[in-house]
């Protein structure tokens, strides 16, 4: 299936939509819910200052009030559990929460007290209309709602009267009982640019770090944001410009970055197949530079995979046509030439017969094991006995030819495994130690237990095998050039090994080769024993 758009095409997509969604947040947070974040901002510095007010002694807090500036232009009340003032911060634009009656102020203890310690509210400043009590937010706000006129008419009248009467606030002109609480209070200045801003009240009833109870009221402008808004959508307007025309140019280069060498990759991987890939090394990217190694490793293993199929097609004709040959004939020798039908020449064919049958069969059984068609059928048996029968089998075929096979062992072991495929690789390790068993034609089979397991090795006394060859034995389709060191065998199909470390495998077995040049050598598999 061919995909619509390549690597370059898709990266260029995700790195505009990257782009896009950065451009959206700045403009949701910076814009849409800049009000909000102020409001809350505003709401924990007042909570803060609150926590600063109920670390400090009450008896400290007048004097700490008295010597230290309002925090973030805040006025600030504190009050006994009886409702007296025992502590004030003032700021003269909130004369009229100063004067608020014990009623009010009850109120506001009773709604703090009720809402878990802490009450919240908002009230427009200067808005005589619409602030019938401390004005309730909506369901966005966040804050506590009031409950109607009622115990939430808080500073109703100190609105009507103070904003109604007075545009200056001189300190003498105060109509209530408490300014003599007040003298710090500077002349006013002008109310009316204050009208219609937005303020926040803060309450809060505990117990302060000497164990009094102590209640708090805090107020403070929430300054209007809007001329900041504005400032910001614009400078966001250039910014988006901006961004947009460097994430496309930026997305363009990237993406062509990162897509070049994988498409040149891509480019060489085509050759795979014909056998002509060139390592390509971008030099840049790592993940590339591995992915190349990769494709070199594979193109490595395809050539020797072909020089090997070509080598088994060679070999596999040639071990076929060799037995065909002598069975043709002898079989037309004996057809045709009168007294040369006999028991010898049977023997010939049939010999070359079987040596047919059992090239046919190593390449089925290597098949299957490579294939993972052939499950091993394990049991309890001894290997002891199993290698008995085998060897014995084996001298009825090679005693008239000088060789010999000795067989060392001591005690029985009982192993877990198939006793037909573990036949396979006692039959084909002692065959190959026969193939090149030396001068002196003889094989030893020597059986060693220890430490719960026990070790099968047959020794030959042969030409040996170069270290650097030994790991290449057990390949399916290995040749060792110099014959006169280890060659395929003259009689057999020339895959023993590869089937032997295949059900070695299949059983979790450990095995390996010992060789040295001119000494010969020792091939050995390793089982647990029952």
């Amino acid at each position: 299936m061919k995909h619509k758009y390549g690597i370059k095409w898709r990266l260029l997509l995700y790195f505009i939509l990257f782009n896009a969604i950065i451009i959206g947040m700045l403009w949701v947070f910076q814009i849409v819910f800049l009000n909000d974040f102020y409001k809350l901002i505003k709401t924990e510095e007042l909570k803060k200052y609150s926590d600063t007010l109920f670390k400090i002694n009450t008896s400290e807090l007048p004097e700490y009030l008295k010597l230290n500036e309002p925090v973030s232009d805040t006025g600030v009340m504190v009050f006994n559990i009886d409702k007296n003032l025992i502590a004030i911060q003032e700021i003269d634009r909130f004369y009229f929460i100063y004067n608020m009656t014990a009623v009010k102020i009850n109120s506001l203890y009773n709604f703090a007290v009720s809402s878990g310690g802490v009450y919240i509210d908002t009230y427009i400043f200067g808005d005589r209309k619409n602030n019938d009590s401390i004005k309730p937010k909506d369901e966005k706000s966040g804050y506590n709602k009031t409950q109607g006129n009622g115990e939430a008419d808080i500073i109703q009248h100190n609105l009507d009267i103070y904003l109604n009467m007075f545009e200056y606030a001189p300190y003498n002109d105060l109509p209530d009982i408490r300014m003599g609480m007040f003298p710090n209070i500077k002349r006013g200045e002008p109310l009316s640019k204050y009208d219609g801003v937005e303020c926040i009240l803060y309450c809060r009833a505990s117990k302060n770090s000497a164990g009094d109870d102590i209640f708090v009221i805090l107020t403070s402008f929430i300054q209007p944001v809007d001329a900041t808004a504005e400032t910001l959508t614009f400078q966001l307007i250039i910014i988006t410009v901006i961004l947009i025309m460097l994430s496309l140019i930026m997305a363009k280069v990237i993406s062509d970055r990162i897509s070049a060498p994988i498409i040149a990759l891509n480019n060489s991987a085509k050759t795979l197949s014909s056998g002509e890939f060139k390592k390509y090394n971008s030099g840049v990217y790592k993940e590339i530079d591995e992915l190349g190694d990769t494709l070199q490793c594979a193109a490595e293993e395809i050539s020797k995979v072909d020089e090997l199929r070509k080598e088994l097609i060679a070999n596999v004709s040639h071990d076929l046509r060799t037995p065909l040959t002598l069975i043709s004939g002898y079989s037309e020798v004996m057809r045709d030439i009168p007294g040369e039908n006999t028991a010898e020449n049977l023997q010939i064919v049939i010999d070359e017969a079987k040596r047919l049958n059992n090239l046919v069969t190593d390449m089925l059984n290597i098949s299957k094991l490579e294939n993972g068609m052939d499950k091993a059928n394990k049991e309890n048996f001894s290997l002891t006995e199993l290698t008995k029968e085998i060897l014995y089998r084996y001298k009825k075929l090679i005693d008239n030819d000088g060789y010999k096979i000795d067989y060392e062992y001591e005690g029985e072991a009982i192993v877990n495994a198939d006793p037909t495929k573990i036949s396979q690789v006692i039959y084909n390790l002692v065959n190959n130690a026969i193939n090149y068993c030396g001068e002196d034609k003889t094989v030893i089979v020597k059986q060693v237990t220890a430490g719960g397991f026990v070790r099968l090795e047959v020794i030959d006394h042969g030409s040996g095998i170069e270290q650097s060859k030994i790991p290449l034995i057990w390949d399916r389709y290995y040749k060792v050039e110099n014959a006169n060191m280890h060659k395929r065998a003259n009689v057999g199909s020339g895959l023993g090994l590869s089937i032997v470390k295949k059900v070695l495998l299949m059983h979790d077995a450990k095995f390996g080769v010992e060789s040295k040049l001119g000494e010969g050598s020792t091939f050995w598999f390793e089982m647990k024993m029952e």
